[in-house]
């Protein structure tokens, strides 16, 4: 117990000073896509529901709910059910990519604008971790 005490300091020491930004930007990486991906995999059950024309809000009242300038969906541009499976596995592709690294900017940038178009399709079902998970989206694409 004194030798792991005496050793907290360098311990604490080499985390905030001395680490590896690139290791510790591979495991925020993942950490992140993790989080997405299990929030993604709840809502592929009401996907249909939240997302396509035949649920809450179809893609041609979008506007209607929301000001959508500057905001930009793919899922309003091709709104067909068939397409937003495909989106939705893309996505989840994606970011499994991520965890993986498999080609993992790639990978984030596709996750970034799908993400992007998710929330933005159906802004009224998006909460806390859609908008953060956004900006640490946009920062992993870099």
């Amino acid at each position: 117990m004194t030798k792991a005490l005496r050793a907290f300091p360098q311990l604490w020491t080499k985390f905030w000073f001395e680490s590896n930004e690139a290791f510790l930007m591979d495991q925020f990486r993942r950490a992140m896509a993790l989080v997405l991906l299990s929030c993604y995999a709840v809502r592929t059950f009401d996907l249909e529901l939240f997302f396509s024309d035949a649920g809450f809000i179809p893609s041609a009242h979008v506007a209607e709910t929301i000001s959508m300038t500057g905001r930009y969906s793919l899922l309003l541009w091709l709104h067909s059910t068939p397409a937003l499976w495909v989106f939705h596995a893309v996505f989840l592709l994606s970011l499994l990519g991520m965890v993986f690294r498999v080609l993992p900017t790639i990978s984030s940038i596709v996750a970034f604008i799908l993400h992007v178009s998710f929330l933005h399709r159906t802004l009224i079902i998006s909460y806390g971790i859609d908008l953060i998970s956004a900006f640490f989206l946009f920062f992993l694409c870099f």
